[in-house]
């Protein structure tokens, strides 16, 4: 789900369209020689709603994580402010202060202060 959560919403809306609609359609479909496997592809056109809702949710953190990045800087006053902040916070403070000049950037994720 982290890693859901660092892609736009939007992509995140179009994988959870795309799992429900295989879950819910298409693998049901798939003969299926094992039973156990039969029995888990029929219990996926049950699971397609509520795997697409969690998606869905990740959706709304994505949208609402990127919301909050673009009105960060707007929260900073003064050089002061920006002394106080954690590594973390300055990182996405420059990742948009670049993004609003036109640039593209790239938010890895790692756990760490990258140099």
């Amino acid at each position: 789900m982290d890693d859901l959560a660092l892609l736009p919403w939007w992509v995140n809306v179009i994988f959870a369209v795309i799992v429900y609609l295989c879950l819910k359609y298409w693998i049901p479909t798939i003969k299926f020689q094992n039973s156990f496997d039969a029995g888990t592809a029929n219990a996926a056109r049950a699971l397609a709603p509520f795997l697409s809702a969690v998606i869905l949710a990740t959706a709304a953190v994505s949208a609402f994580n990127s919301r909050s990045k673009r009105r960060f800087p707007e929260k900073q006053k003064g050089a002061g402010s920006r002394r106080s902040i954690p590594w973390r916070e300055f990182e996405k403070l420059v990742g948009e202060a670049y993004r609003k000049e036109g640039c593209r950037v790239t938010a890895t994720g790692a756990a760490g202060a990258d140099g």
